[in-house]
């Protein structure tokens, strides 16, 4: 007896659905209710605006479904597609076996006349060495000071050049 009971119940759900859907395609204007709030909710899905944009998107779709049709036709086969893969993973392999084989090769010696001897490698290392201060020009003062003597007006003038110590401290107002 009770399995009787759901199905009139449902069946009741359902017509009340179908009133309320039939009734959504004009919601009342200036009217409330709970009935009247779901028909308006209810129409903003199922009432003829809503009605209107779908099949004005359902004629976009059956106007794009043939050139989408075309487009998928001129798409490769899969078993085209594999054989192209299938090409590209051998490629891949003898490109990786080449790549080891070259990693894995012994450098090949140097002759031994193009070998370096040791000392005179550390002589001309040396030579670099004591040529560095030229190169680099550590011998001349980076900024000249006023009372330097090649700045001095007077040839006679015999005070001592500043030193370091005394510019620094002059610079830094120390």
């Amino acid at each position: 007896m009770p399995h009787t009971h759901a199905a009139h119940r449902g069946a009741g759900l359902v017509g009340l659905a179908a009133l309320l859907l039939a009734a959504c395609t004009a919601p009342p204007a200036g009217e409330r209710g709970p009935l009247v709030t779901a028909q308006r909710v209810l129409a903003i899905d199922f009432g003829g605006s809503a009605h209107e944009h779908r099949s004005l998107a359902w004629q976009r779709l059956r106007a794009t479904v043939p050139a989408e049709a075309a487009r998928a036709a001129s798409l490769p086969a899969p078993s085209d597609l594999l054989a192209a893969e299938g090409q590209r993973t051998t490629r891949a392999r003898s490109t990786a076996a080449s790549t080891l084989a070259l990693a894995t090769r012994r450098p090949q010696r140097v002759p031994q006349a193009l070998r370096t001897d040791p000392a005179h490698w550390a002589t001309d290392l040396v030579d670099a060495l004591a040529a560095l201060p030229a190169l680099l020009r550590l011998e001349q003062r980076a900024m000249g000071e006023a009372t330097d003597r090649r700045h001095r007006t007077d040839p006679t003038d015999e005070r001592p050049e500043a030193s370091l110590a005394s510019r620094l401290v002059r610079r830094l107002g120390l």
